[in-house]
């Protein structure tokens, strides 16, 4: 498609990683969306999270273990929509299933909170994830750091 000068349009895209999530080729649909969204198509987020955990909810009920790196990807398609209340019940439900929630759902959580500019949101995540003894990393620092010299912080 591409060879012949055609680039896929948000349709296509989201036409094919929804194929691949259906036929249960998870990592090949995340790094086809991760290119997509590279090339500066916009998908429609939200109700392509709700589906891929949705699938996720299946897979689990056929007795496929999930790993750290799908719930980490979960997360971050939800902050990325903006949908950080579903990001949260996802690191929640990564706890629940007996997986410490990592740092990079942390991050993810951190970024969504502060693209969005809820300072004091973004604040309490920061507390809880010291609290769980997950300390801040390059990454997190990095966000916050450039996240405050665009004014959204004093107290960090």
């Amino acid at each position: 498609m591409i060879a012949k000068g055609v680039f896929p349009n948000k349709v296509t895209f989201n036409t094919l990683i929804n194929d691949l999530c259906k036929s249960s080729n998870l990592e090949e649909g995340f790094r086809l969306r991760d290119w997509m969204l590279a090339t500066g198509v916009a998908p429609n987020l939200a109700r392509k999270m709700t589906e891929a955990q949705n699938l996720l909810k299946r897979l689990m009920q056929k007795g496929v273990a999930l790993t750290i790196v799908l719930y980490n990807t979960i997360v971050d398609g939800y902050c990325r929509a903006e949908s950080m209340e579903a990001a949260l019940l996802v690191v929640e439900e990564m706890e629940a299933n007996g997986m410490k929630a990592s740092r990079i759902a942390y991050n993810s959580v951190l970024n969504g909170y502060c693209k969005m500019q809820k300072v004091v949101s973004a604040e309490k995540v920061f507390a809880e994830m010291m609290q769980k003894g997950l300390m801040p990393d390059v990454v997190t620092y990095i966000l916050l750091d450039g996240h405050g010299k665009v004014g959204q912080f004093e107290r960090f």
